[in-house]
This record gives C-alpha cells, structure tokens and sequence, in this order.
C-alpha cells in the first residue's frame, strides 16, 4: 500500500485539480510532479515558451519538456497495483485523452545538413533552455524496430533508452506499441521542428516532425521536490 501523498487528487483555490505523480526519474534523481486535470489553450512552440516562463516565475503551473513529460508519463503507469483501479483507469485515460489533443511541448529538434550534428534543444525559448546533440535521423517506425546503435535518438527526446519500458507505458496508455516519426535523411540545410506526441486509434507516437507554427494545446505541470 502506497502512501495517499504518492497519488491524489486535490484542488487549488481556483478549482484547478491535478494528479500527484512521485518516482518520475530525472537522471539519477526521482522528483515529485503535479499533473494538472487541464491542458493550457492552443498555441505555437514560442507562445507557449513565454506562456511557461511567465507561469513558472509565478508559481503556476507552466508547460514542460518531452523528457520531463515522458517521464511524468512513464511514472504514472507504474502506478498500476498501488492505487485503486478506478483511479488509476482515469490517470490513464487522461492522458490518453491529452495525447489526442498532439500536445506541444517545449522541445525542438535542430536537423542539420551531411557533416553536422542533430541538436535537441530542452525548455526551448526559456531561460532554463538547455541543448544535447546526437543524431536523430532514421526511418521512422515503430520502437520495437530501432536498433540499438539508433537509441540514441531516444536518450536525446525522451531521456531513456529503453525501448521495452517505451512500449510497457505506451501500452499502459492506448493499448499499443510507440511509434517515432521523424526526418529520415539529412535536409539541404537546418530544419527546426517541434517535438510532440500523439494518441490516436493507429497508436502513441513521438512526433518528431511538429511545425513551428502548430498551434496545439500542452500539458502543464508543477515540480513540488
């Protein structure tokens, strides 16, 4: 039996409700995130970076990482077995319901011409914007066919290279296998695109390929330790 603290949902001052998530790794640590009951308005990539570092300066929830938000993700299908079974059914059908929407998220993949190297750029428009280069190019597909020298591509957008445990939570989610869209050869010149996800009847997928213009709803979240 798990402590009440590891999940619950209770309410701020102006009714806005979220799930309590603790475990989530963040690399060789474990944090505690609140994931709010609502998503922000729809908006492009710069707008929700200056939408999130206003909020986080406040104390308000704000938009997140696709690392962080995997994670977030990934710790919250763990919870199967330690809360009831009906709160654990809306955890999951929550997020499902948020993947739906292809929300944003604060990630941007920088694809890069022959003789360059991919970046991945972290809290992008913020200033706890962080950058981590790796390739990222390779055929899209499902997760069970990248191969082990392609993982890295996973390590830089989710923060894991373990595709098993992919699949065990995209399967927590919707029922099925994850699926990697992105470039799959080098563009004539640098390429920006937002990195997203996307719930649908097809599957879950790391959408590597989001326009820069995309308005889309997000995730908000609030780190409590």
């Amino acid at each position: 039996m798990v402590k009440p603290s590891e999940y619950r949902t209770i309410n701020f001052p102006e009714r806005q409700g979220y799930f309590e998530i603790g475990n989530v790794r963040e690399g060789n640590k474990t944090a505690r995130y609140h994931l709010m009951h609502r998503l922000t308005l729809p908006m492009n990539q710069d707008e929700l970076a200056k939408y999130s570092e206003s909020e986080k300066a406040k104390g308000n929830p704000y938009a997140c990482t696709s690392n962080t938000l995997w994670q977030i993700f990934d710790a919250a299908s763990k919870l199967e077995g330690k809360v009831s079974q009906g709160e654990f059914a809306q955890l999951m059908q929550f997020i499902k319901q948020g993947l739906e929407q292809w929300p944003n998220t604060l990630s941007r993949v920088v694809y890069t011409p022959v003789g360059e190297t991919d970046k991945v750029i972290h809290n992008y428009g913020t200033s706890e914007a962080y950058t981590l280069e790796g390739d990222v190019i390779n055929p899209i597909g499902f997760m069970s066919k990248i191969s082990n020298e392609d993982r890295e591509a996973l390590k830089l957008t989710l923060g894991t290279r373990a595709i098993e445990q992919i699949n065990k939570t995209s399967d927590k989610i919707n029922n099925i296998p994850m699926y990697f869209w992105r470039f799959n050869s080098k563009p004539a010149q640098k390429n920006e695109r937002v990195v997203r996800f996307y719930a649908s009847s097809d599957g879950l997928g790391l959408d590597c390929d989001g326009g820069l213009r995309s308005e889309d709803p997000a995730f908000r979240v609030v780190r409590t330790e």
